[in-house]
């Protein structure tokens, strides 16, 4: 091979770093490579010196600028042999440009300190050379006095001197500097390597070679990219346009903190942080230099971190959603207890409506009764008198509601065979429903029997055909449906007490509602129909009914959707009756007037109530004293306790209850004979008034001849 020769030179012999700091430097530099000082690298200023570019010079023996039998020629060679460098003032090359220049030469060494190439530094004396000539030109021409000379010749020396002084130093520089930058690179911890233009290895330090197990020798001159990056760790091929580092480099770019993965000799893969920048020479890109470090603890490290995140974040969902669900279930409860909270101070209001309303429909019917006396022989009076007596009754029924709703009615207990109940009931609404309205039923087999109140829960069913019925008025179907199901399952909608339950459900396709209207169909007297169409005491009543039975109602409905009602009635033994005990009734007929005796204290609030009574009872021969609240009668009794013969006490009374003021009159007289008026007894206090001695109940609403009836049952008895 011709050793001088473009084709024959190998790579440059210095690192990639050191080429950057020298093509940075002011003063000309040329590296040599071999024996045959051939030039492997120049700097721009060195191309400026000799006037040529650096194309031309790299490859060429530096005897070609210098000319043979110079002195340098020498030094190169006892610099090369000796690896001993050398600095000289200045060679003399009157056909080169320049002609004249100072010089350092120093060698390069290999990993056995040989020589294998030199470092040659140039200073241009020509300047220098030129001013002396001219100077010794002068002193040959001119009769200049000797010490004027000398003075002369020294501020020359001085300023060469200066000038030699000023290379040293910069000699000195950049050997420190070379110096620094091979420490660097071999004492770093990170891995560093370079790469020429076309990605093919050129340096590597020994962090890099301890990290991916390939020594540079191994290296020199292959692609990196194909050695330690040509594919994922999944297998799947990495094509080269797809590297970030050689995209970087192709586009004169920096990279900063890039994560990727390398491949170790070996095989195995490994996490990388890299950073990248780009080497000049000039304006052309020269190369790529390389600093990566092994994250693979630290990704571990953040992988662990993220899954304890993982972690935490499922827990912290799971307890959310935990949360979200009591927060729910509380809210429930909450709607649950403001609807019963509602509907209790609903059923308190209906039930003192239909305290009001009994004593109204008592005057009405009295008054009616007085005058059916006089107008037995007139047919108007006796129709007008009629159609009182069925208005007052129908009022007597809406009263009944209104106790239903207030859970303040009577109920007769009994066990009750819902799927018959509902298949009677299915027979009835067939006859009686539109023909354009289906029916369908499915009725589990085996359906344990309830305890209730039959005609109550028939009540309540047929408010919810009736209801589906008006929802439905282009037609439908209307379907029913039975089973049992366990008290566990409805804990959504209040608290079970018992362990079973009997569900019916009764399901159309009408209307719908939206949610505001489905949170006020119990209301009392709400509806959405029509006036005159529905008093909206339909589905109170139910309500009501469902309440009294310690059950549960479930409504689901959407607009256009249909409606399904769910009644929920617990499967246990009642050894006590769910609601009230029964109110004994006189039921008496309108009697001859027959004379009684003795003295009757009437306790009513009612002013025309207590009108009326007087009336009545003073045309039957009794006396009468009234009072219209409980602190009166009490103070009556007690001055005239030993004419009364009989009290009739209406519990509902202002100042003092009903129930204290028969306990004040038995105080005074443990045999007074009482008869209680009222429309409704609690059980505890109907126990609590027969436990006084009370023998006698009026039923509200009441004719005034039930009154008389209950007094001559107390004769007879006394």
């Amino acid at each position: 091979m011709n050793p001088t020769s473009k084709e024959s030179l190998q790579a440059p012999v210095l690192p990639e770093l050191w080429h950057a700091l020298v093509q940075r430097a002011p003063v000309p530099m040329v590296e040599l490579q071999g024996p045959g000082h051939i030039i492997s690298y120049v700097n721009p200023a060195f191309c400026r010196l000799v006037a040529k570019d650096r194309k031309a010079l790299v490859g060429m023996p530096l005897t070609k600028i210098i000319q043979e039998g110079d002195r340098c020629l020498d030094v190169l060679d006892r610099v090369y042999r000796t690896t001993e460098p050398e600095t000289h003032t200045e060679s003399e090359q009157p056909e080169t440009h320049p002609p004249y220049w100072s010089y350092a030469i120093w060698p390069i060494l290999d990993a056995n300190q040989q020589s294998v190439g030199l470092m040659m530094q140039v200073t241009e004396t020509t300047s220098f050379h030129q001013q002396t000539s001219a100077m010794n030109q002068e002193l040959l021409l001119s009769s200049v006095h000797q010490h004027e000379l000398t003075e002369l010749a020294e501020k020359l020396n001085d300023r060469l001197r200066a000038e030699i002084a000023e290379r040293e130093r910069a000699v000195e520089a950049l050997r420190l500097a070379r110096e620094f930058d091979e420490a660097v690179m071999t004492n770093m911890g990170e891995g560093l390597y370079t790469v020429d233009d076309r990605g093919r290895v050129t340096s590597m330090n020994r962090a890099a070679e301890k990290l991916l197990g390939w020594k540079l020798d191994e290296l020199r001159g292959k692609k990196m990219h194909d050695v330690t990056h040509y594919k994922h760790p999944d297998g799947r091929p990495f094509p080269a346009e797809e590297c970030a580092g050689l995209h970087a480099l192709a586009q004169g770019q920096t990279l900063t903190d890039h994560e990727d993965v390398f491949i170790r000799k070996d095989g195995t893969f490994f996490h990388v942080e890299f950073s990248s920048s780009p080497l000049h020479e000039g304006d052309k890109i020269t190369g790529l230099v390389v600093v990566f470090r092994d994250i693979t603890e630290r990704k571990r490290a953040q992988e662990r971190l993220e899954h304890t995140i993982a972690e935490r974040t499922r827990d912290l969902q799971q307890a959310n959603m935990a949360l979200l669900r009591d927060m729910e279930e509380r809210k429930k409860l909450h709607d649950q207890l403001l609807q019963a909270q509602k509907m209790e101070s609903i059923g308190t209001l209906a039930g003192g409506i239909a305290h009001d309303f009994n004593n109204i429909l008592s005057i009405i019917g009295g008054y009616a009764l007085i005058l059916s006396g006089y107008g037995s022989h007139n047919r108007d009076i006796e129709e007008s008198l009629t159609v009182i007596n069925d208005t007052v009754q129908r009022g007597s029924r809406l009263v009944q509601q209104l106790l239903t709703l207030a859970r303040k009615s009577s109920t007769s207990v009994e066990a009750v065979d819902i799927n018959g109940l509902v298949t009677e009931l299915i027979g009835l609404v067939t006859q009686t429903f539109p023909k354009t309205i289906e029916f369908s039923s499915a009725l589990e087999g085996n359906l344990p029997p309830i305890t209730g109140d039959k005609n109550q829960i028939e009540q309540a069913l047929l408010n919810l055909c009736v209801n589906a019925r008006d929802a439905m008025s282009n037609g439908g179907r209307l379907n029913f449906r039975t089973q049992s199901i366990d008290g566990a399952n409805l804990e959504h909608l209040g608290e079970t007490n018992d362990r079973r339950y009997v569900c019916i459900e009764v399901n159309d396709t009408g209307m719908g509602m939206d949610e505001g209207i489905r949170k006020r169909i119990f209301e009392p007297f709400f509806t959405t129909k029509d006036i005159g169409h529905g008093t909206g005491l339909g589905l109170s009543v139910v309500y009501g009914i469902v309440e009294n039975h310690n059950g549960f109602i479930d409504v689901e409905s959407k607009p256009q959707s249909g409606t399904s009602f769910r009644l929920y009635f617990p499967l246990a033994d009642c050894s006590e009756k769910p609601a009230a005990e029964q109110i004994v009734k006189t039921g008496f007929e309108t009697t001859a007037r027959s004379n009684g005796y003795g003295t009757i204290l009437v306790v009513e609030d009612e002013q025309n109530m207590i009108k009326l009574l007087c009336r009545v009872l003073e045309r039957h021969g009794y006396k009468i004293l009234t009072a219209s609240d409980g602190e009166t009668a009490v103070d009556i009794y007690q001055h005239s306790k030993e004419a009364i013969d009989v009290v009739v006490l209406d519990l509902g009374l202002p100042k003092m209850m009903g129930r204290e003021v028969l306990h004040r009159i038995k105080n005074e007289n443990p045999d007074a004979k009482v008869v209680i008026a009222t429309g409704y007894l609690e059980p505890a206090l109907k126990a609590e008034i027969d436990r006084a001695g009370v023998k006698y109940f009026l039923s509200k609403p009441y004719r005034p001849d039930d009154v008389v009836q209950a007094l001559h049952l107390i004769e007879r008895e006394s």
